[in-house]
């Protein structure tokens, strides 16, 4: 299973580049979503700014991608346990976390409540259904919980449990197509802004910054590209992204020891680099371990970019 990126939030002191994972960009199959991260822009163009209600959005799609107890981890867990064939016999574990999905349905719920403008219709959208879909994941999840860590499920033969079987697959899968969908939306709306202050900065003399916004822009590209295998999509990226980060590790050792943020993006470009480096090693072994790293530190990155100061 590939894993999926990251977002960063779109806070008005650092820019946090864009994702896409969904995109945060990945393939969309079964049990899949995808990944991709930004930052702050005033939308004035198109009525106000979003950027709060992005930054609620984002926190919520965090969580609802975690690593571990993220929505899509818990779906295949609940997939591989294959309760059409259990016993009431057997010892099940029934795999949940009804906290992070109730902490990132709140985030939703309370970015969607906030006001937005044309920029952000596509992911009030999105987050209408992930909301009204993940509500009813996490009504079953409470419902079915205590019947499996009670036992109760040896006291009906396993009835109740394989008569939700079904609605909760279709559950699970509604939720993942819904957090797709949001991701598809933040993603547009981050690279629309990635792109913006890559120019804003050049204007106004922040060319350190530009180089780092453009370096994780391509990243974010080029990451979404290896997510969904697009080998060939990728090796054509490649080059334009190497340039970038070989120029932001130059601008890094341009910069005065002292320098605000020097060690920070010095941390930054070596995740790119590594990242880069375990393309090409995939490209020798085709190994999906390789995958995964090049997507694991695409995420170290876009961590790397909160600790980033960048002008307001």
């Amino acid at each position: 299973m590939m894993n999926i990126k990251n977002r960063g939030a779109l806070l008005a002191a650092v820019c946090v580049a864009t994702l896409s994972l969904g995109a945060c960009g990945q393939g969309k199959g079964e049990g899949e979503t995808k990944g991709n991260p930004l930052e702050n822009v005033v939308d004035a163009a198109k009525g106000g700014d979003a950027t709060e209600k992005f930054n609620g959005y984002v926190e919520g799609f965090n969580k609802l991608i975690d690593d571990n107890w993220g929505v899509q981890k818990n779906y295949v867990r609940y997939q591989e346990l294959d309760l059409p064939s259990k016993s009431p016999d057997a010892n099940i574990h029934f795999f949940e976390n009804i906290t992070t999905l109730e902490s990132a349905l709140k985030a939703i719920k309370e970015a969607r409540a906030m006001s937005g403008n044309a920029s952000s219709n596509a992911a009030d959208a999105a987050a209408d259904k992930v909301i009204a879909n993940g509500d009813k994941l996490l009504a079953q999840w409470k419902e079915l919980a205590p019947y499996y860590s009670s036992r109760a499920y040896r006291e009906d033969a396993l009835a109740k449990g394989k008569a939700a079987h079904e609605s909760l697959i279709a559950n699970y899968t509604a939720t993942l197509a819904a957090i797709d969908e949001l991701d598809v939306a933040i993603t547009k709306y981050q690279r629309d802004v990635a792109e913006k202050r890559i120019v804003d900065f050049r204007k106004s003399g922040h060319n350190t910054e530009a180089d780092v916004v453009e370096a994780m822009y391509l990243a974010d590209h080029f990451t979404t590209a290896v997510i969904e295998e697009k080998i060939a999509d990728a090796d054509a990226q490649l080059p334009k992204f190497q340039a970038a980060v070989t120029k932001l590790r130059q601008t890094e050792q341009g910069l005065a020891a002292d320098a605000t943020n020097k060690s920070d993006i010095n941390s930054l470009v070596g995740y790119l680099e590594s990242l880069i480096g375990n393309w090409r090693d995939y490209k020798q072994s085709n190994s999906n371990s390789d995958l995964e790293s090049v997507v694991d530190y695409y995420n170290h990155a876009i961590g790397e970019m909160d600790d980033i100061e960048m002008p307001g």
